[in-house]
This record gives structure tokens, C-alpha cells and sequence, in this order.
């Protein structure tokens, strides 16, 4: 036991140097010395989902969720997985089973948006409200609320203020960390969506700039672009984002990109990765 969490603390080590070859290959040695250690498979799990290996990320939380039942964390992990691989009823199971457990404002958040993804509108925003009266300052709660707003016909003075909460609150974290790249590209995103294109378009290229292999970073700047009807760039970091390793399942059921998928260039795209 003891040596296993050694390996897992020298792995951590080494993804903190960069050194990705010798992580995977310490984590499975540890996981070996204690397999009944869920906290070390949910460590490997999570360098499975940060390096794109979806498959292999699943495999790690079931076996963690099957370990320990009633363990929330591996099913909320389960279902970021699962819809980052575009299997959206299964990941809403997951994230339903991990709020079953233990209600946090950031499950409530993820059942919001993986009921967003399944046009399940009405829920959806039940969810996010309750992440939000839970959390009164997650820009991501506002901001995936004002995405329901916006596709369920919301009055659009409502849609933009709800978009400008998110971003007030995402500015706030900005100040703090002003080169994360996820907080840039959401940032970019939300001044998409009320077609405010000078704000927009310099927060998402610097985050697909800070972010170049981040595929969930390069996917937010693509449909930043596609919200400005600028096709040629979201194209472009389409592109790259599947090069990076995005979900081409998950692509697929985006509500976003449904007018940009009957684009000849974006079958294109798919075609070459598959």
C-alpha cells in the first residue's frame, strides 16, 4: 500500500514535469501494488481523460465506481466522460447516480449541460438553477443558462443578461488567473453569443494560442466562431480540435454545430480521422 501511493505520488510528479511517457507507466504500477485503492484508479482515470484516452478514462471510474458504490465522485467522473465521448443518456445516468449520493453545485451543473446537450430544456434550467441558488457565483451555471435561454426562445433582453452575468463572473476570475485558457474561451463565447465580435474574437484566438493541443479549448473557440457566422474559422478549429482528439461522436449531437455539419468541409474534417 505504502509503495503504491508512492508511484502515485511520483507520477504525479512526473505530469507535473512533463514527463507523460513515465506517467501512465507508474500509475498502472501502482494500481497494481493496491487495486482496491479507488483514489489511485481515480488518478489514473484522470490522466486518461486529460490526455484524450476516453476509452481507457471510462474503464478506470467504473472500476472505481464499482469498488465503492457509493462513491459520487467516480460517477461524476463517469459522466464527463461519457459526454465528452457523445453518449449523453449515459453520462445524464451517471451524473443523476452522483447527485443521488451527494448534491454539489458542480453535479447540478453537469446534469444541466448534459440535459442542454439533449434539448431537454425545460430540465435543464431546473438543474442550473439549482447549481446557481447552491453556488450564486459559477459563471458556468449562468453561462449554460443563458444557452437554454437562448434556444428555448427566451426574450433575448433576458438571454443577453444572463449572458453578461456569466461574463462578469468568469471577468472575476480572469483578474486571478487572466492566462487560463478555459476561462478565455468561454469568456469568447458568451460575447459570441450576444454578437459582440470585438470582445469576442480576441479572448478566443489568445486561448486557442495558450491552448494549442486542448481539445476542449480549440472545440469552445470553433463555436465561438460559428455563433459570429464567421464559418471559415470555426472550421479551421474544428479542424484542430478533432486533430487534438475531440469526441467526433460528441460533434455530432452538438446543437451548435448543426448548421455548420452540413458543410461539405466539416464531413471532410471527420472523414480523415476516420
Amino acid at each position: 500500500k505504502y509503495n503504491a501511493q508512492a508511484y502515485g505520488a511520483q507520477a504525479e510528479l512526473f505530469y507535473r514535469q512533463g514527463r507523460n511517457d513515465e506517467v501512465e507507466a507508474t500509475l498502472q504500477k501502482a494500481v497494481s501494488l493496491a487495486p482496491e485503492d479507488w483514489a489511485l484508479l481515480q488518478q489514473l482515470g484522470l490522466y486518461y481523460l486529460e490526455t484524450g484516452k476516453l476509452a481507457q478514462a471510462a474503464e478506470q471510474y467504473q472500476k472505481a465506481a464499482d469498488l465503492v458504490p457509493d462513491n459520487p465522485r467516480a460517477y461524476n467522473n463517469l459522466g464527463i466522460v461519457y459526454r465528452k465521448q457523445g453518449r449523453p443518456a449515459e453520462a445524464e445516468a451517471a451524473f443523476r447516480k452522483a447527485i443521488d449520493l451527494e448534491p454539489t453545485f458542480k453535479r447540478y451543473g453537469n446534469l444541466g449541460a448534459v440535459l442542454l446537450d439533449e434539448a431537454n430544456y425545460a430540465e435543464a434550467k431546473s438543474m442550473l438553477e439549482r447549481a446557481i441558488s447552491l453556488r450564486p457565483d459559477d459563471y458556468r451555471a449562468w453561462g449554460l443558462l443563458a444557452d437554454v435561454y437562448r434556444n428555448s426562445g427566451v426574450d433575448r433582453a433576458k438571454v443577453e443578461e444572463t449572458y453578461r452575468k456569466a461574463i462578469s463572473l468568469n471577468a472575476n476570475l480572469r483578474k486571478q488567473t487572466p492566462n487560463d485558457p478555459f476561462l478565455l474561451a468561454d469568456a469568447g463565447g458568451y460575447y459570441a453569443a450576444i454578437g459582440t465580435e470585438h470582445e469576442s474574437v480576441p479572448l478566443l484566438k489568445q486561448a486557442a494560442a495558450l491552448a494549442p493541443d486542448k481539445p476542449e479549448v480549440l472545440y469552445e473557440v470553433a463555436v465561438g466562431f460559428e455563433k459570429l457566422h464567421q464559418r471559415d474559422q470555426a472550421l479551421l478549429w474544428i479542424d484542430k480540435a478533432v486533430a487534438a482528439g475531440i469526441s467526433t461522436q460528441f460533434l455530432e449531437r452538438e446543437a451548435e454545430l448543426s448548421d455548420l455539419r452540413r458543410d461539405p468541409r466539416y464531413q471532410a474534417i471527420v472523414n480523415k480521422i476516420r
